[in-house]
């Protein structure tokens, strides 16, 4: 159990999410949850994007411990696969920002 690290959604530190980063290493967090919205909606989030996020963590001594995106609710059967090219983006910006984690919320 060692191992366990403490995350925290920046975004519940300071309604500015960049700030909420900076907070988050203040406290000596480890990781935070990154929701995949606002300015980190799955458009924003480019490679490049994603790349200079990550830097920014790392330079805050940070790691991003899951990315969280969902749609509040279950989606109908005959909606499953018009959300598949959204579900691989958001694998895509959890692989590039070096998290394996994608939690959603239903």
């Amino acid at each position: 159990m060692n191992d366990l690290k403490i995350a925290v959604f920046p975004h519940a530190l300071s309604e500015d999410w960049y700030e909420g980063l900076r907070r988050a290493a203040d406290l000596g967090v480890q990781g935070v949850h990154l929701s995949l919205s606002g300015p980190w909606g799955l458009e924003e989030m480019t490679t490049a994007a994603c790349r200079e996020l990550l830097n920014l963590l790392h330079s805050y001594g940070l790691i991003v411990s899951a990315v969280s995106w969902g749609l509040g609710e279950l989606p109908h059967r005959e909606e499953h696969a018009t959300l598949l090219p959204q579900g691989k983006r958001v694998l895509q910006i959890a692989a590039d920002l070096e998290c394996g984690r994608w939690q959603a919320h239903c």
